[in-house]
């Protein structure tokens, strides 16, 4: 586990969109917000070009499991290697165990935005 967790050289913010306020005419206004720095490790495993010529950039996060990331979040990533950019989990998680611990959670992950 040592290794892994010295692996994790990038940093991410979780975004999510949460309720905020008092309702209004029905609804509850919406906000986005952002959670606390986490690290974790990004490896790009696909780059293509979609159908409107834009590239399409396809990647894997393993991050700790303190770190609950859901199927609907997006993700701000501050990679040495790749940047700054943000991301769309594309899938629910999977578990990485050594024997029977816990030892980090993988996700899947899509670029929505980047430099």
């Amino acid at each position: 586990m040592t290794t892994l967790v010295r692996a994790m050289i990038d940093t991410g913010r979780r975004l999510r969109v949460e309720q905020s306020g008092p309702w209004i005419e029905g609804q509850r206004p919406t906000a986005e917000t952002t959670g606390s720095p986490f690290p974790c490790l990004l490896t790009v495993t696909a780059a293509s070009e979609s159908d409107d010529g834009s590239d399409v950039f396809r990647a894997r996060l393993i991050y700790r499991p303190l770190v609950e990331l859901d199927a609907d979040d997006r993700v701000v990533i501050d990679s040495s290697a790749l940047g700054e950019a943000t991301w769309q989990v594309d899938g629910p998680p999977t578990v990485i165990r050594r024997g029977r611990r816990l030892v980090a959670h993988e996700v899947n992950l899509v670029r929505i935005e980047g430099t």
